[in-house]
């Protein structure tokens, strides 16, 4: 079995949450509050990196007022808008702790799901969240193109996952193609 997960040098696992954002002046506040929330006696050590990619509402503005109740905040601002991926791989690069999460900035995920997920933090090297019951959750089409995918990936992988797409959970260090690998199901 190949070492699973890393650790800080106290034992303790840690997070770096990535949050790309583009105007999501309605969204990033609540976003932060259940981030904040999920983790809130968790025995992870946490930042929070807010990448804002060169919104043209308050976005940044908002993130820079809430400093003073989310100490773990780190505000990131592209030049201009550069595009998700960019603002992703800008996270990435900028990302100190051990393990890294990518949670949207318009609040998709409530804080029960994130601490749920959140929890398994150091348990294996890539931990995927899958969504519970997704054809009640979702329309058709969307349930039936994920469940596509992932039946191609898992014959291009020769893997048996149920879910590719959701919240992921990974090492900032490469760990190469044998990491352990957990999945679980989120609250839709």
């Amino acid at each position: 079995m190949p070492d699973v997960a890393t650790r800080g040098a106290n034992g303790q696992p840690s997070l770096s949450i990535i949050i790309p954002a583009y105007n999501e002046a309605e969204n990033i506040e609540a976003t932060l509050v259940n981030c904040t929330t999920a983790l809130d006696g968790l025995p992870i050590r946490h930042e929070i990196l807010v990448i804002d990619d060169g919104s043209r509402d308050t976005t940044a503005e908002i993130v820079t007022a809430c400093a003073a109740r989310f100490l773990a905040v780190r505000l990131l601002k592209n030049d201009r808008n550069r595009g998700f991926g960019w603002s992703y791989r800008r996270g990435v690069e900028e990302a100190a702790l051990d393990h890294i999460v990518m949670v949207h900035g318009d609040n998709a995920w409530g804080h029960a799901t994130l601490r749920e997920f959140f929890s398994k933090v150091g348990t294996a090297d890539v931990i995927i969240g899958h969504t519970r019951e997704m054809w009640q959750s979702r329309t058709v089409t969307r349930t039936v193109i994920s469940k596509t995918f992932t039946w191609i990936i898992n014959i291009i992988r020769m893997q048996r996952l149920t879910y590719y797409n959701g919240l992921q959970i990974h090492c900032t260090a490469a760990r190469g193609l044998d990491s352990a690998l957990m999945v679980i199901r989120l609250r839709a």
